[in-house]
């Protein structure tokens, strides 16, 4: 059973077209193996949040960027 299906209200619960949740690991392990430095990790494309949402243990700050007021609703 996946995780977010237990609780509807997690941010990897808000899909649309473009999501990048199933690229998750993918751009996770690609950062680990070419960003040494973990200071600040910026998602120019934030959408759903679920990037960011996902290596946020991992870099020191966090930085999103999307144009939709719901979406800048639900990061803070």
């Amino acid at each position: 059973m996946n995780p977010a299906d237990s609780n509807p209200f997690q941010i990897s619960n808000r899909r649309y077209t473009g999501s990048k949740a199933k690229l998750t690991d993918w751009i996770k392990e690609t950062l680990n193996e070419n960003c040494k430095n973990r200071g600040k990790f910026t998602d120019i494309f934030a959408g759903t949040g679920v990037v960011a949402s996902s290596n946020i243990d991992t870099f020191n700050s966090l930085v999103l960027n999307d144009f939709l007021f719901s979406n800048e609703t639900i990061f803070k």
